[in-house]
């Protein structure tokens, strides 16, 4: 109970102040359970099951504040593997959506695109940070009205148009895209997915003019940088620049199921 209140009091102070990305405390999705291992279809697609429960940012902000006094303090937690999370469950508040985005255009390389983020992002440690081109959380609004289950898709939409300015006609008829690997974030005890975005028929211009529109820019993107998709280019940007650690590994995993393999 000491841990949890003196880490409620030092993120009450963050949000009372606006500062360190505590801006709001809207509802979010934790994870209770987490199932990779299954399998469907003839051809055997692996598929996700993901059982959640509500809870909301301020929450988050406490519990990860709590994690990260419990790793100081050498607490086994640090080294827990995906089969036991169901242990610390009261600790997963939150499921992140990590997505790069590809433009493609008929006879032309195609484009990566990245973002350095902003200082005011809660992700962000230090300035000059780059990052997956959009990174969202499961929120208590990606819920399908029709079927009462929270959507991944819908969060991969909203993220796209809350930090991107996608809007949903680009989103329906020019874009495909690919839920790919979950992954532990062991830094924060936060999980995500990776998620490749693919958007036909649109430059970089069109794209960074879209992007400088966005209701969220100043908050969580500094600027979008675009990155020729070949090995040479990727590999040449990912040594120059210092990044997220969990957007690097998305990138990792992500170009390979692209074409693209990185050494």
């Amino acid at each position: 109970p000491d841990l949890i209140e003196g880490s409620r009091q030092k993120v009450a102070q963050d949000f009372l102040a606006a500062q360190n990305g505590a801006y709001h405390s809207l509802g979010k999705f934790g994870i209770w359970s987490l199932d990779t291992e299954r399998r469907f279809g003839v051809d055997e697609q692996r598929w996700l099951k993901l059982e959640l429960f509500r809870t909301d940012y301020f929450t988050h902000r406490v519990m990860r504040e709590v994690y990260a006094k419990l790793v100081a303090a050498d607490h086994k937690v640090q080294h827990v593997d995906l089969k036991d999370l169901a242990t610390y469950r009261c600790l997963l508040t939150s499921f992140g959506l990590n997505a790069v985005v590809f433009l493609e255009r008929a006879g032309e390389r195609d484009i990566m695109v990245l973002c350095e983020r902003s200082p005011r992002a809660a992700d962000v440690q230090r300035p000059g940070l780059f990052h997956v081109t959009m990174n969202e959380g499961l929120s208590h609004v990606d819920v399908d009205p029709d079927t009462g289950i929270p959507s991944l898709a819908l969060c991969l939409q909203r993220g796209l148009m809350e930090e991107l300015h996608l809007a949903s006609g680009v989103l329906t008829q020019r874009m495909t895209a690919d839920f790919l690997d979950v992954f532990l974030l062991r830094s924060r005890l936060e999980l995500g997915i990776t998620c490749s975005v693919r958007i036909s028929d649109m430059t970089f211009e069109q794209f960074h003019e879209t992007a400088s529109t966005a209701k969220d820019r100043e908050l969580e993107i500094r600027r979008v940088v675009p990155i020729p998709f070949d090995r040479d280019a990727v590999e040449s940007f990912l040594h120059d620049h210092d990044m997220i650690s969990h957007g690097r590994y998305a990138v990792h995993m992500i170009a390979p199921r692209e074409g693209l393999f990185l050494r």
